[in-house]
């Protein structure tokens, strides 16, 4: 593109997208999980993991749990899960009961390891335009 030839870096690139399934041919979500506990988060991420993949969804894929790039921001330790999506109105709407068991697991856990009950949080960014 910075060369002037916008069309072909447009061609490679959405051959590229189209492959790795990536927008605009899925959408994205993800979520991230946070604490100032390392083993927490790891579990909690584990365990948000394991209910996601009870019941995948056609059309639906899932990557992670991994730590997120900025593996630690503000002395919290961060893992994140990324779903990618043909069927995202069904994916929201799974989700959303998903995401109801997993916060009773997230509480769970944070008891366990003696934090409060906000000690391990989970964020959800539909559409992220960053990953970081």
């Amino acid at each position: 593109a910075a060369q002037g030839r916008s069309d072909e870096f447009i061609a490679r690139e959405m051959a590229f997208r189209k492959e790795a399934h990536y927008p605009p041919y899925c959408r994205l979500i993800n979520l991230v999980i946070s604490s100032s506990q390392e083993e927490a988060v790891k579990d909690a991420s584990l365990r948000l993991s394991e209910i996601l993949l009870s019941s995948k969804m056609p059309g639906e894929q899932l990557l992670g749990p991994a730590p997120a790039p900025l593996s630690r921001l503000k002395g919290r330790h961060r893992y994140h899960l990324l779903v990618k999506t043909d069927r995202f109105q069904d994916t929201v709407d799974a989700l959303k009961e998903k995401l109801k068991c997993a916060e009773r697991e997230i509480s769970r856990l944070a008891r366990k390891a003696s934090l409060p009950q906000d000690g391990i949080q989970l964020a959800v960014d539909v559409d992220p335009t960053s990953l970081l």
